[in-house]
């Protein structure tokens, strides 16, 4: 078993552990926890994978990795995410997955012109 197997088993019963912590919260408390919650399943799923085995030995030297990273891994998250809103709206556009074609804008709309009758009224 290399360093990165065993730091999935140690973030796999982090988590469990922390999963089992949130047993007993109120609706709202789980709501405000959300962003902690999303942090630590999205380090169970994805950290060991992510590390070398240099890193994934740093890490196995914390008796709770996941504790440890989530903070990080929340301050990372923080900030403005305009670019990746506009990756996954490209991606829908790419998929054809609007329900409708995009609504017209004073400024995708035609310059009005005159007809070509009036330009040629007088031959």
């Amino acid at each position: 078993m290399d360093q990165n197997d065993m730091l999935q088993m140690r973030l796999d019963q982090n988590y469990t552990d922390y999963v089992a912590g949130l047993q007993g919260k109120t609706a709202d408390e789980l709501i405000a926890l959300a962003p902690e919650i999303t942090a630590a399943q999205q380090l169970r799923d994805e950290l060991a994978c992510a590390c070398s085995e240099e890193d994934a030995a740093i890490l196995l030297q914390f008796e709770d990795p996941l504790e440890k990273m989530r903070g990080f891994w929340i301050e990372e998250q923080d900030g403005c995410h305009s670019e990746g809103i506009g990756h996954m709206i490209g991606g829908l556009h790419c998929r054809k997955r609007f329900p409708l074609p995009p609504a017209k804008t004073d400024i995708d709309k035609p310059k009005h012109t005159p007809s070509r009758a009036k330009w040629d009224n007088g031959r």
